[in-house]
């Protein structure tokens, strides 16, 4: 699981992005492999995480940025995807939409526009500013550069105009990396190109800046109309322009231009420039607490909890266990007042609060079981490269799919409600396969003493990511349940509780391995003695309910072929076992 995936990487994404831009009603997202861009018209802001991958990934490294070494690859994707957000958010402050003649003049156009645009954006906000030179100094050293023998002369002078904005950030003393086939090729770079380059920063708005590109594509007798099929151009963001932009969202003004003095060398430092309140500068998220101690898979969540969303409150609203209100208490100070009577005296109307008689959520503690054998669903063949898995690892007709939902939605709901939610996954004598050094081969597990893994426990975080991501990677990779034994350890988590609501829930398919129905159902109505409400949940296919419903009851088994079934069956028996619990 990549560090972009977690909701934390996201929101620092907007963090940086909305610092400039503000409320700007741009929609802000990671796009891995996508490139880079903002795009006027749909108003979103797409960042690559990848995008030091393209420019040599592992072999940039190790880097100093901003008075830091990065030495991982992580670290280093993290800050250019930093960059990268406040790039494009520049666009949306100084980047007029103008029009392009062509691929090749679009492409141009957006080289010569970022430098233009960086330096007003880094003036108007300096830790911009900062990332863009340790970008930019990074590139100078160590983007892998062509031989110029190899490439045309259009090219080598094309790409020598993206080139140059950064190499005018390497040290003063040291010698630049680009070179051109012939000398006079440079002579007509220094000369003829160069020039309109630097004018090009220093211009007033984007629209100055096409003709300028339009001025540079003649001078190389190239068509103003020229795709870029065939040349081999350095690959930047994607083009911001050619895309009107919608009534609102105006760039701001710029009154002076932001050119450097003639032959003078940048000095900017970035000790120098370093914005002490600037936000989320640390390093790339990973996985905040794992209860499972790394043995079970963390895989990509948003997705999954963007499918249970809807039914949040609806179980919200049966999750709400009977809590007394209190009572009126006489107060130790003799005689009475009245706020009421206290504000007519002064000739005020009394203010009415209306007082919360609701339920109480944290009447309710709850522990769900989730079936880990691979009768629930098998395990996934994963990709070696990417280590994704296949296809049916998302299918409906595996009983584990409908289960992945289900304990999401419990995640959701509890933690944002405040209820005590433990999340175990039971089995024993099984295979993992997604295990890095066993990732197509098996990894052996048994655990007699320990049938249940964690996925969330008591003192797990309300708001802690780790146990989506644990939920979104379950997979049957068990031959034993121990269902009995695994309840009795939930029991145990149960009556460390003082909430007067216990409720266990089990998602299971209701064919044990290793005992019996009957001595199944014997320990589900031992647990019930002591006064915890145990229930059977049945998610996906109902061909088989009858073997759950052998376990826990006809009236102790929820059926839920469909995710909103749940709520509403949960509800009922809620009330049921509410009122006959002792």
């Amino acid at each position: 699981m990549h560090w972009w995936h977690w909701r934390r990487a996201q929101r620092a994404l907007e963090n940086w992005v909305r610092v400039l831009i503000g409320a700007r009603p741009y929609h802000i997202r990671y796009d891995p492999g996508a490139g880079s861009y903002v795009r006027f018209d749909t108003q979103e802001i797409v960042v690559d995480p990848t995008m030091a991958d393209g420019w040599g990934g592992p072999a940039l490294l190790p880097v100093a940025w901003r008075g830091q070494v990065v030495a991982g690859l992580a670290g280093l994707q993290w800050r250019v995807a930093r960059a990268m957000g406040r790039h494009e958010a520049g666009h949306v402050l100084f980047t007029e939409a103008y029009e392009v003649a062509g691929a090749l003049h679009a492409w141009l156009s957006n080289a010569l526009e970022d430098e233009r645009m960086e330096r007003l954006t880094g003036a108007h906000y300096p830790p911009a500013r900062a990332d863009f030179v340790a970008l930019a100094r990074l590139l100078a050293a160590k983007l892998p550069l062509a031989d110029p023998a190899t490439r045309s002369r259009e090219d080598t002078l094309l790409n020598a105009c993206l080139f140059h904005r950064w190499d005018v950030q390497r040290p003063a003393d040291t010698p630049s990396r680009y070179r051109f086939a012939t000398s006079d090729d440079q002579a007509f770079w220094e000369t003829s190109i160069r020039p309109l380059v630097e004018q090009a920063w220093a211009a007033p708005d984007a629209l100055q800046v096409a003709a300028i590109a339009l001025e540079i594509l003649r001078l190389l007798g190239i068509s103003d109309s020229a795709g870029v099929a065939g040349r081999t151009l350095i690959a930047s963001d994607r083009l911001p322009a050619s895309a009107t932009r919608r009534p609102g969202d105006a760039p701001l003004k710029v009154i002076a231009t932001n050119a450097l003095p003639e032959g003078e060398a940048p000095t900017l430092e970035p000790a120098e420039v370093i914005d002490t309140h600037s936000v989320d500068e640390g390093e790339p998220p990973g996985v905040d607490t794992d209860p499972s101690a790394g043995s079970l898979w963390l895989r990509p969540y948003a997705w999954l909890a963007r499918e249970v969303a809807g039914e949040t409150q609806r179980l919200l609203r049966v999750l709400q266990a009977p809590a007394p209100d209190s009572a009126p208490r006489r107060s130790s100070v003799r005689g009475s007042f009245s706020a009421r009577a206290h504000s007519r005296t002064l000739g005020e109307r009394p203010l009415h609060v209306r007082r919360e008689t609701a339920d109480d959520p944290r009447g309710l503690a709850i522990v769900l079981l989730i079936d880990r054998t691979t009768s629930m669903g098998p395990p996934p063949e994963i990709d070696r490269v990417s280590g994704e898995p296949d296809a049916g690892f998302y299918a409906d007709i595996h009983r584990i799919t409908h289960a992945r939902r289900a304990a999401m939605l419990f995640e959701l709901t509890c933690t944002r409600a405040e209820i005590p939610l433990c999340i175990g996954y039971a089995g024993d004598r099984g295979y993992s396969v997604h295990l890095p050094h066993a990732l197509g081969e098996a990894s052996f597990f048994h655990r007699p003493d320990r049938p249940i893994t964690w996925l969330r426990v008591w003192e797990t975080p309300p708001h802690a990511e780790g146990p989506k991501a644990l939920i979104a990677g379950l997979y049957g990779d068990s031959y034993s349940e121990r269902v009995s034994a695994a309840l009795r350890e939930a029991q145990q988590k149960l009556l460390t509780r003082p909430e007067p609501t216990k409720l266990l829930l089990y998602l299971h398919d209701g064919v044990p391995t290793d005992e019996s129905p009957a001595a199944a159902a014997a320990t589900v109505a031992e647990l019930r003695t002591r006064g915890i409400v145990v229930l059977g949940v049945y998610v996906g296919p109902q061909e088989q309910i009858a073997q759950l419903q052998a376990i826990f009851g006809l009236t102790g088994t929820i059926p839920v072929s469909d995710l909103s079934d749940l709520p509403k069956r949960l509800g009922r028996l809620l009330l049921k076992n509410a009122a006959r619990r002792p």
